[in-house]
């Protein structure tokens, strides 16, 4: 565990000594948790330098303001791509989302 990459969520709450909705409500400042708990479970984060891991965090959201473009049956694959996903990130823009693309 002495890695930030290594260091989970889980073994906040171990660390800690507390449950695993806790250390979220923690790291998001849900107001519902003990100010002395709260602090205990940021001085933890700090001293093992852990970082959220937010494809994980996205997966739990009903929202992730994110949006895949896929781009099926090219004739002209650089051009057409190239306007579809320009269209398409244009439209993500004024929703407010983010997109992006593979190839």
């Amino acid at each position: 565990m002495g890695n930030s990459e290594e260091i989970t969520i889980k073994d906040i709450a171990k660390i800690c000594g507390v449950g695993v909705s806790t250390v979220s409500r923690a790291l998001n400042n849900h107001p519902d948790i003990n100010p002395e708990t709260r602090a205990k479970i940021k001085e933890v984060i700090e001293q093992y330098g852990y970082i959220p891991n937010n494809s994980a965090r996205n997966l739990k959201r009903t929202d992730t303001k994110s949006v895949a473009i896929l781009v099926k049956g090219i004739t002209n694959p650089r051009r057409i791509a190239e306007e579809r996903i320009l269209n398409g990130s244009q439209a993500c823009g004024i929703s407010g989302r983010r997109s992006g693309c593979c190839t």
